[in-house]
């Protein structure tokens, strides 16, 4: 299991910084998908990164996913 070292990583499911410094999109988003990991993409800022997971979650789970910005669900 990937264990969030950033304390911005925290606050956003989904969401984890890439450890590699020299990283163009260092904030990653996965989602579990029948029981596999799966990559969703790699973002700029924690912010879209969060939302990207809202997007890919809401398209998989709908109702029954916990969502990073709900005021914002479609």
């Amino acid at each position: 299991r990937i264990q969030a070292t950033c304390p911005e990583t925290r606050q956003y499911i989904g969401v984890w910084r890439k450890h590699r410094a020299n990283s163009q999109r260092p904030w990653v988003v996965r989602i579990w998908l029948s029981g596999a990991q799966t990559y969703v993409g790699s973002y700029d800022t924690a912010i879209q990164a969060a939302r990207a997971y809202d997007t890919a979650s809401w398209a998989a789970f709908h109702d029954v996913t916990k969502l990073n910005f709900p005021e914002e669900a479609r």
